[in-house]
């Protein structure tokens, strides 16, 4: 099945707007997925995509940002774990709004966000913070 390239954008700005902060793409991603909705609700199968991003938007979405020297290698350990409705990003520089005051010189850190509030940082993600995500989307 290939992806129709509406919903494909409309996914696209809704995670854009989410990693830049961004409230106009938030916005436009939010008006496609309405304009659409009358249609997922009757015929779900049909618009997967859009059914995903309007799951995407009504969920609990999760951001997990790794800052330190060795965030690449962290990231990646991390996108190993399954975290559904969730984005991973990182870097050494605070280039982001979420990785903003995050930076610990010597340190590798995970920060596991709900609503741009992240939760103390952690070295390692374990399972049990894993149940703690899970708990977290479900409320």
């Amino acid at each position: 099945v290939i992806p129709a390239g509406n919903s494909e954008l409309a996914k696209n700005l809704f995670l854009l707007g989410s990693l830049l902060e961004n409230n106009d793409f938030l916005e436009l991603s939010r008006e496609l997925v309405l304009k659409i909705e009358p249609r997922i609700r009757e015929h779900a199968a049909f618009y997967y995509n859009w059914f995903d991003l309007y799951t995407l938007q009504t969920a609990k979405f999760l951001e997990i940002a790794v800052t330190g020297k060795d965030w690449e290698t962290k990231r990646q350990e991390v996108s190993e774990l399954f975290i559904p409705y969730s984005c991973k990003l990182g870097g050494e520089n605070e280039h982001l709004g979420l990785l903003q005051g995050k930076l610990q010189q010597g340190k590798t850190l995970i920060y596991i966000c709900l609503d741009k509030t992240c939760k103390a940082p952690k070295e390692d993600v374990a399972k049990e913070d894993l149940e703690t995500l899970y708990q977290a989307q479900a409320k």
